[in-house]
């Protein structure tokens, strides 16, 4: 558990991890130059297992999340941020899986996301839970949080996070270690977590954009693809959805994503079924994302342009009633 400045959330952290079902493990907590209560709250805690360090100077996320790996003695290793919460089965229920499934490296969960109150927002964030899945959403999106993720000790230990990719550097990692590694996540909440309103600056969204870029990039290059800077728009646009509704724009996903099919045909980087799965569901939020410039026509070009195979589910049907109710 990294801290900085976190005094007005870290207690409820500690408790949820204190009062955990499976009982046999050490809280490694770093308080990274915090200038607030932080160090004070900690210290209140007399349990042996919470053992806590103290950064003189501000050093940064990944140095203090590395630097408490370094400090560990577990055989598994989970993360909990400050201001996150642990529901009280999600150790127990993680090592029992890791006990029992010796071909999988490292497991997350799904999550709850609470505002600075805690109050509930919204559904919980659900993500693939299969192996070939998840890495085939890696080369898009990260689909594992941190705050719900147990890994191996031996194996992290030998795979730090990157110091040179701020901001992204969990994706990278995660990216990293699903290409020799099973990640897999178990199908339900364990962990709540927070969403502040703050909102990032413009100079690290700048900084967390450059940052995907590089992953990005490394990655089609093992598909042979040389993104071009109006490629990499339209990959970073399947995460973000961040650009305007358009026809050009539906044609551009749907070139991108065919091209990034074709590729996998050939170099195999990518289980074929999961990929499809995976682009078949951008492909999905693309044209809903779509929808309102084009209306009932979006049927049609969810069809036409599917670049994978075509499913029909209950997703499909919610589309075309969405669709139907803002034509009419």
């Amino acid at each position: 558990m990294p801290a900085f400045n976190a005094a007005k959330y870290i207690e409820a952290a500690i408790d949820s991890v204190l009062i955990q079902t499976y009982r046999n493990f050490e809280l490694i907590v770093v308080d990274d130059g915090s200038t607030d209560a932080t160090s004070e709250i900690v210290q209140r805690y007399a349990d042996a297992r919470v053992k806590f360090y103290i950064n003189s100077v501000n050093k940064g996320l990944i140095y203090t999340r590395n630097f408490a790996i370094s400090n560990s003695n577990g055989d598994y290793i989970a993360f909990l941020d400050s201001d996150d919460i642990a529901f009280p089965t999600r150790l127990e229920k993680q090592v029992c899986f890791l006990e029992v499934e010796p071909s999988a490296a490292g497991v997350g969960a799904f999550v709850q996301s609470i505002d600075s109150n805690g109050a509930i927002r919204g559904k919980p964030w659900r993500y693939p839970t299969q192996a070939k899945e998840i890495k085939a959403l890696l080369l898009f999106k990260i689909c594992i949080n941190t705050s719900s993720f147990m890994i191996r000790s031996n194996l992290l230990k030998n795979n730090l996070f990157d110091l040179d990719i701020p901001y992204a550097e969990d994706y990278a990692l995660y990216i990293q270690l699903s290409k020799n590694n099973n990640l897999v996540n178990l199908p339900e909440v364990l962990t709540f977590y927070r969403v502040h309103s703050t909102n990032t600056s413009k100079e690290k969204k700048t900084e967390l954009s450059r940052c995907l870029d590089m992953i990005t990039l490394a990655e089609l290059r093992s598909l042979n693809i040389n993104a071009s800077p109006d490629e990499l728009i339209i990959h970073r646009y399947l995460e973000w959805f961040n650009l305007p509704p358009s026809v050009e724009l539906l044609q551009n996903c749907c070139d991108w994503l065919n091209k990034i099919k074709a590729a996998n045909l050939s170099f195999h980087i990518y289980d074929q079924s999961s990929l499809d799965k995976t682009l078949n569901s951008i492909w999905m939020s693309v044209c809903k994302h779509n929808a309102s410039n084009l209306g009932l026509r979006i049927i049609f070009e969810y069809f036409k342009n599917n670049p994978s195979r075509f499913v029909v589910n209950l997703d499909l049907f919610r589309f075309a009633f969405k669709a139907l109710v803002r034509k009419c």
